[in-house]
């Protein structure tokens, strides 16, 4: 190693003194034929031309600068000698001329670092990757034994089976696992690339909701395909985080006209919730509102834009709060459901009930009482209630630092991200599910007005648990990508 390192730093010494620095481009002279060397180490031969005085790196510490960081050393064999002068002397028509930025140089103490640097960088995005699919693993098997509690009467009253909603359930982690995996691997990239057509998907899936879809409490949400139903409007959520990241990271440099950063709004944010809207579906429209703030808040959009951006959001959402009786009565019956007992307040004093008898560590696994058709919806948007009626306090607790853990790591991901679509993208989806757990779990125990948002990777539901799954494995995929702060790019 000490010979080793000796002949890298005086070749690193020697190029720093005729004038080479990061980004040029070097050709090594080695005594090996080409054949040699590129059938041992698979180093392709083109390049420029150096050779040091009294120093003949071998083969041995070009590969390993070729394979340790930042440093590439092109190879050469004698047949390009005619462009060094006088065999071993240093002037050379193609070092004057610094022919090209291909190539990164770097001393063995540089190409270390590099490598130490690497090394460090792949540690934290394994433990980023692992801790957040651990986090998620553990949410969906929750999941699983909170639905087949849960679902078992409703099961049996709507389908005459109990396992019927578990086994549906069941089905869609499946196909969900599957999203996960692919989207995992597919590098995040691609999206971009994509943002206009998977936008225009939706688009047309929010209209067909509209003309076709199945009415059901009171809401156009569902499109029926025989087989199964679809919710369009989930699907809407993963693609205006797309759309706009795209768009944001595109127009970095141009933001500061009104004009650039009001007709992408608009356009994507904008026409995604009227579509929702018309529905209607509120819940859905602001984790829409909130994942698309978020990337404006860390956009390079000036922030009297993002705040104007905030407040007309704000504003926007309590008029339509109040503009419908259905949705002025939940915020009535979460401001004081005792004064409705029997009719607006009665989900929320029921769920309430539930977490109650849970006390500190629940009445058991599928000992809960309230699932008896006590509480309306207990397998899809107060399955919380349920949860913290069996394994209790402590239970709960368990979920809320899951997904407040997969909120950090999600944040953390987002500001490794190499470049600002990525960074867009992470920070996105971490807020369309950390911001749809705090709904859901809000508004089962009094914090805020109901709903009727599915509680991520553990509410029953299809459409919503493939695509928060597809989701998480985008964020996967971006934390796979993570890079240091040194070494993150603007892109």
């Amino acid at each position: 190693w000490a010979e080793l390192y000796g002949r890298c730093r005086q070749l690193a010494d020697v190029l720093t003194q005729r004038g080479l620095g990061r980004g040029d481009t070097v050709a090594v002279m080695l005594p090996n034929t080409p054949e040699m060397v590129e059938a041992h180490f698979g180093v392709p031969m083109a390049g420029c031309v150096l050779n040091a005085i009294n120093t003949r790196l071998d083969a041995e510490a070009v590969a390993f600068m070729l394979e340790h960081g930042e440093a590439r050393i092109f190879i050469v064999d004698r047949e390009f000698s005619p462009v060094i002068k006088n065999g071993f002397g240093w002037r050379s028509r193609m070092l004057q001329e610094r022919p090209t930025k291909d190539t990164k140089v770097t001393s063995i103490a540089g190409a270390r670092s590099a490598a130490r640097r690497h090394v460090a960088t792949a540690e934290v995005n394994t433990r980023l990757t692992v801790l957040f699919s651990l986090a998620v693993g553990l949410l969906l098997v929750i999941g699983l034994g909170a639905m087949r509690s849960a679902s078992s009467v409703v099961g049996l009253e709507q389908e005459g089976n109990g396992w019927a909603f578990f086994t549906r359930q069941l089905m869609a982690m499946g196909f969900g696992a599957v999203a996960m995996v692919v989207a995992a691997r597919v590098p995040y990239a691609w999206y971009r690339k994509a943002a206009v057509p998977i936008f225009l998907v939706s688009s047309v899936g929010l209209l067909a909701v509209l003309l076709v879809g199945d009415r059901d409490y009171g809401s156009q949400r569902w499109i029926d395909l025989g087989f199964t139903e679809v919710q369009p409007s989930e699907f809407a959520k993963f693609a205006t985080i797309v759309a706009l990241a795209a768009v944001m990271a595109k127009k970095e440099r141009r933001l500061d006209d009104v004009w650039h950063f009001v007709v992408p709004v608009a356009t994507i944010v904008g026409s995604t919730c009227l579509f929702v809207m018309l529905e209607p579906d509120l819940g859905t429209t602001l984790i829409i509102a909130a994942a698309a703030f978020a990337i404006l808040a860390v956009s390079a959009s000036p922030l009297r834009y993002v705040t104007m951006t905030g407040i007309v959001g704000a504003i926007s959402a309590l008029v339509l709060a109040y503009a419908s009786d259905y949705r002025f009565a939940r915020v009535t019956a979460f401001l004081d459901p005792y004064a409705d007992e029997l009719g607006d307040g009665y989900q929320v004093l029921q769920g309430l009930g539930a977490l109650g008898t849970g006390g500190t560590f629940g009445v058991g696994l599928g000992a809960s009482r309230t699932r008896w058709g006590w509480v309306p919806n207990a397998h899809t948007d107060f399955i919380f209630a349920i949860i913290g009626e069996e394994i209790g306090f402590a239970g709960g607790l368990v979920i809320v630092t899951l997904f407040a853990l997969t909120a950090v790591i999600g944040l953390t991901v987002a500001f490794r991200a190499p470049d600002r679509f990525g960074r867009f993208l992470a920070v996105g989806i971490t807020v369309w599910i950390t911001a749809q757990a705090v709904v859901n779990i809000g508004g089962v125990v009094q914090a805020m007005p109901i709903t009727g948002m599915p509680l991520p990777f553990i509410s029953f539901g299809g459409t919503a648990l493939v695509m928060v799954m597809g989701a998480a494995g985008v964020l996967i995929n971006v934390a796979r990508s993570g890079v240091s702060s040194s070494r993150r790019g603007s892109r």
